[in-house]
């Protein structure tokens, strides 16, 4: 997949059926130094703020229950 853009807030939504519970994210830098961690307790509409956060990529780690997921982000 094709990273996701950004220069202020990343919003994702899981719409996976299979998946219910609270989300746990971790945020890393291209180096894998935890930046961010965060839980969501809905999985429509999450929202990490990284306007404070120098440009670069990044990787948001998601997981519910025995589920993980990745997403790449370019900060601008």
């Amino acid at each position: 997949a094709s990273p996701v853009p950004t220069k202020d807030f990343v919003t994702i939504s899981i719409d996976n059926a299979d998946v219910s519970g609270d989300v746990k994210l971790s945020l890393y830098d291209s180096k894998g130094v935890s930046i961010k961690s965060q839980t969501a307790f809905d999985t429509a509409n999450i929202r990490i703020d990284m306007r404070e956060l120098p440009s670069g990529i990044y990787l948001l780690q998601t997981k519910i229950g025995d589920k993980r997921g990745t997403i790449s982000i370019v900060k601008n």
